[in-house]
């Protein structure tokens, strides 16, 4: 074009063409690097060579691909309406596990985090460290931090807030250094008063061992910075600027404007491919932009190590070596759940202004989004001590959407004071149904998913297990009460991180009221696929009222489309035929427990009707023919 046109129109010396195309071709380069920066939300270039793939999944390397127009729904069955794929593979996270010379604390890594616009080098840790407790119920740090030429810099610790005083929490007299069951709590954040730079080279500060000293301890982490400074504010500040969600199954893996990360903070007990490939496929059909999967020594199996590589290659999960082999036996069965607190932390300091929410799952927990539907009275949406309806969305498609929705309007409203939601869990009891010999072939040659399988739950909780207590109301199952889960706002570099507790933000209830809204079940809810309740004692398993509860069928079906229009994921699903769950041990069960049969018919007559209504049934070949 730069030719054509110099060669067009009055005289001109010989040598301009030559500078004409020169120059288009100089601002062409240039305007594809702005086009290649303007589809990153984050940071488009890690600091640290060595971190260099850290943020390869924040680019919308997943929609680089043509967005798809129209409806790009379930009923869609072109590959590229179904698969997300990311041009850069995912990085495999080896964490530093740097232990004390007194084998008392642990290092997982060191931090170059952004807060408030300035740069703060931070320590995630777990373990005993020098401490001085005040009467304020605070904790000061009885050591120094020291790095390069900056020598015994003071030190600062952010420890889990719980419902008793942090030294009760922070017991040293425990025989175990580190956190345990009981409520011992001793993870915590360490920030060392050291001047950093964003512009500062990364592979000088990397160089600098950075060594924590205080009486009887000493620390000296040597390994690369999780360098997180180029990480910026992304939250759109006003719902007003959002439309509606897209449908389910578009290529985009932002719902709205929002972004979506699933922590699972250790996965552990896992050796089917099968239930994990479902479980991933569900979430990111849900709306789960990306997945950081902490794992445990379970994992290194073949058949799960290689589906794990295959979605990190597609960019969609950044593994985590969780192992007790790589932590030199840190995350082993003495520290609560296999070091949970410092693995649900580290995922929300990569998250930090690079998704809008991070969710935290176990790998037997599965988040139902609803768009609408009949709201449960006793589990509404609570604010301010007054429960009130949520706002519904049509038609109900298992979009996870709703929850960010309501959960960033309770931060506006709130004046940015709520930083999470919560929200109940409730049983799948049906998983403990023994399927019978007909049940078994019917759905092995149906295709069937164990997701279909497994589609009836509780009716009510079973309370005190799921529960505190029979009274319905939303404060009988908050927080650790319902077994809750959470997500929580990481968008605004502005708010600092906190270390996370299982249930909620906080074990101090009165700073979760606080800092948490909880969201009802007719906005999402915990499916958990577990109940050593019911386990235990078969006379309860015998009692249970059930009800029908299954995931949207369009959902399911794009989970199906999916494994099977993904060759590296349908050869691992293939690989592993599982007879259930393999934490579950089913029992025989009465005839009112068995259901699907009836189910399995009905999503076929559902599926041929909606085949029909695309002009795919047989009456419509016939007629063209």
């Amino acid at each position: 074009a730069g030719t054509s046109r110099g060669g067009v129109g009055r005289r001109r010396p010989r040598a301009f063409p030559i500078l004409v195309m020169l120059t288009l071709v100089i601002a062409g380069a240039f305007a594809l690097f702005l086009l290649d920066e303007a589809v990153h939300f984050g940071p488009t270039r890690a600091s640290n060579p060595e971190n260099s793939q850290l943020f390869s999944w924040t680019t919308s390397s997943h929609n680089k691909s043509k967005e798809p127009t129209g409806d790009a729904g379930p009923g869609s069955t072109k590959k590229q309406d179904i698969i997300m794929k990311s041009d850069t593979p995912s990085p495999e996270v080896h964490h530093g596990f740097v232990w004390s010379e007194d084998q008392k604390f642990v290092a997982v890594d060191r931090y170059l985090i952004n807060v408030e616009g300035s740069v703060k080098v931070v320590i995630l840790g777990d373990g005993t460290v020098p401490i001085d407790f005040k009467e304020n119920n605070i904790a000061l740090a009885k050591f120094t931090c020291s790095f390069g030429e900056h020598k015994g810099k003071p030190a600062r610790v952010a420890m889990m807030r719980g419902h008793k005083r942090i030294s009760d929490h922070y017991d040293t007299k425990k025989q175990y250094a580190f956190s345990t069951n009981g409520d011992n709590f001793k993870a915590m954040l360490i920030y060392c008063n050291i001047p950093v730079k964003l512009d500062d080279d990364a592979a000088r500060i990397n160089s600098i061992p950075l060594t924590l000293e205080g009486k009887g301890f000493k620390l000296t982490v040597s390994t690369p910075f999780v360098d997180l400074r180029e990480t910026t504010t992304r939250i759109p500040s006003s719902l007003e600027s959002l439309g509606p969600p897209p449908p389910v199954g578009s290529m985009r893996d932002d719902i709205g404007q929002y972004r979506l990360t699933l922590c699972l903070c250790p996965v552990y007990g896992v050796k089917s491919a099968r239930w994990l490939i479902e479980y991933l496929e569900y979430h990111r059909a849900a709306g789960v932009g990306h997945v950081h999967l902490y794992s445990y020594d379970d994992l290194h199996s073949s058949v799960i190590s290689d589906t794990v590589r295959a979605y990190r290659e597609q960019g969609f999960v950044t593994p985590h070596d969780w192992s007790h082999t790589s932590s030199k036996g840190f995350t082993q069965g003495h520290t609560y759940e296999h070091a949970k607190f410092t693995a649900m932390t580290d995922c929300l300091l990569r998250s930090r202004g690079i998704s809008d929410f991070v969710m935290y799952l176990d790998i037997d927990e599965i988040a139902f989004g609803h768009s609408g539907g009949t709201k449960n009275p006793h589990v509404r949406y609570k604010q301010g001590g007054k429960a009130i309806a949520a706002t519904t969305f049509s038609p109900n498609t298992g979009s996870l959407a709703p929850m960010m929705q309501h959960c960033h309007d309770a931060h506006l409203k709130s004046s940015k004071t709520k930083l999470g939601c919560s929200f109940n869990s409730n049983t799948v009891t049906s998983i403990y149904t023994q399927l019978t010999a007909e049940e078994k072939e019917l759905e092995s040659s149906s295709g069937g998913l164990l997701l279909e399988r497994y589609s009836h739950v509780e009716k009510e909780p079973l309370c005190p297990f799921n529960c505190r207590c029979t009274r319905q109301s939303p404060d009988c199952r908050k927080f650790h009460y319902g077994r809750q889960k959470y997500i929580v706002y990481v968008g605004d570099n502005e708010i600092a991180p906190a270390v996370v507790w299982t249930h909620a933000i906080w074990r101090d209830y009165n700073l979760a009221d606080k800092g948490m809204a909880i969201l009802g079940d007719d906005v999402v809810h915990v499916r958990h696929y577990q109940g050593h309740w019911y386990a235990n004692d078969q006379q309860k398993l015998k009692q249970v009222e059930e009800i029908a509860s299954p995931l949207p069928s369009q959902l399911l079906g794009l989970v199906r489309k999916r494994i099977q229009a993904n060759p590296p994921i349908k050869q691992q699903y293939d690989r592993y035929h599982t007879t259930g769950l393999d934490w579950i041990t089913p029992v025989n069960r009465p005839t009112a427990y068995h259901h699907l049969i009836a189910e399995t018919e009905q999503r076929k007559q559902q599926q041929l009707g909606e085949d029909n209504g695309r002009g795919e049934g047989p009456s419509s070949s016939s007629s063209s023919s």
